[in-house]
């Protein structure tokens, strides 16, 4: 169980690598085309019924050497759900022991997820700590 978690965990940690990798090297890039779109002030020039992100694109498509290549966003969206994905296979993974329990429970402390998607991590903390007792979770509730 543990080399799994751990093969699990490395190729977790290492599409997160190659992600903030891609995007600190595209940020000067995206930059530039923030700082040149800022500097045309479009806000003011949005015209009724024409949304700022069409006057974006046109300014743009006239001056391409600012513009980001949609490569660029294709490239990130795999990245992230190469990423995301490894993430689910580890969260998918049994605990081997509660470290790693520990690092599945703070991962989710802060999001809503699907009982479906928490249902192994579960799972390891009965294997792990054992079942809950109702009666705590009901003084709980009632605090």
């Amino acid at each position: 169980m543990r080399a799994k978690w751990d093969a699990a965990f490395a190729q977790m940690i290492e599409t997160k690598r190659a992600y903030e990798e891609y995007w600190a090297a595209m940020d000067p890039l995206c930059e530039l085309q923030r700082a040149f779109i800022a500097k045309h002030n479009l806000q003011a020039k949005v015209a009724p019924g024409k949304p700022l992100y069409r006057l974006e694109q046109e300014l743009l498509a006239a001056n391409s050497i600012y513009e980001v290549p949609q490569q660029v966003y294709d490239n990130s969206e795999t990245l992230c759900a190469l990423f995301s994905d490894a993430e689910d296979a580890l969260m998918a993974a049994p605990a081997p022991d509660l470290a790693a329990l520990r690092w599945k429970l703070d991962r989710t402390s802060d999001a809503t997820y699907t009982p479906e998607y928490l249902a192994q991590m579960m799972l390891d903390m009965d294997r792990l700590m054992g079942p809950s007792d109702p009666s705590v979770i009901g003084l709980k509730a009632a605090a």
